[in-house]
């Protein structure tokens, strides 16, 4: 083994060299002693690191066990199957947003038209939806359609879009004193007034966003109540 020989004064401690344990005799040393001649392993600089090369070298070489690798596999997987989850539902609830608010945009019109008119207007004489009737998908659809039967009425109620809708509207008025007689696609039929004590209106929005064969989804408002019923969200 290779033994470097060097001379250490009585207050010098020794800089840029490994100190070892050979070197704890030099801090016991008697104070009168100006200086003593020891013996250490190597005169390599010291670093500042404590931890042996080797070492050193095989703890940083080291890397991910299989087991470990499986677990953050397992661990992505499950966040990117909910984050999937909760954007599906996030673009759903867009959707159906647009039916709540058309259906909340007729609810004024009907109310504009009855301060004027002193009654509701039955606008979907055809018993139809508008703009659309038929094939219920992700397809929108322009709110001007002047092909359509009910054209005109809707037209005359005044309702204003935003842009091209997916959904299809229906929208029927009856006078007081009678039963509630307009067909609705939900599978619950609503309990209207029978009779009713006032003029009336039924709102149904209608559309099918999903495009994965699932039933289409249904809305009902009505003047009877505030609120809005819907399936198949």
């Amino acid at each position: 083994m290779f033994i470097f020989q060097t001379t250490y004064s009585a207050n010098e401690k020794p800089k840029g060299h490994l100190i070892t344990l050979l070197d704890v005799s030099y801090f016991l040393a008697p104070k009168n002693q100006s200086s003593r001649s020891f013996g250490i392993r190597s005169a390599k600089p010291f670093d500042g690191m404590s931890i042996h090369p080797t070492s050193l070298r095989s703890h940083l070489a080291r890397g991910f066990t299989l087991v470990e690798m499986m677990i953050v596999v397992a661990i992505v997987g499950v966040l990117a199957t909910l984050a999937l989850v909760g954007y599906r539902k996030y673009i759903d609830s867009a959707k159906i947003g647009e039916a709540i608010q058309m259906c909340q945009s007729i609810r004024s019109a009907e109310e504009s038209f009855r301060s004027e008119a002193m009654t509701y207007f039955n606008v979907s004489t055809s018993q139809t939806y508008y703009p659309r009737n038929s094939s219920f998908d992700n397809t929108k659809y322009a709110w001007v359609q002047p092909t359509h039967a009910d054209y005109n009425r809707w037209m005359t109620l005044g309702v204003s879009t935003d842009g091209p809708l997916r959904y299809g509207y229906r929208v029927n008025a009856g006078a007081a004193g009678g039963a509630v007689t307009v067909a609705v696609s939900t599978t619950a039929v609503p309990n209207w007034p029978n009779p009713t004590l006032d003029v009336w209106y039924i709102i149904q929005a209608r559309g099918n966003t999903r495009e994965d064969g699932s039933p289409d989804t249904m809305m009902i408002g009505s003047s009877f109540t505030g609120e809005l019923y819907w399936e198949n969200e």
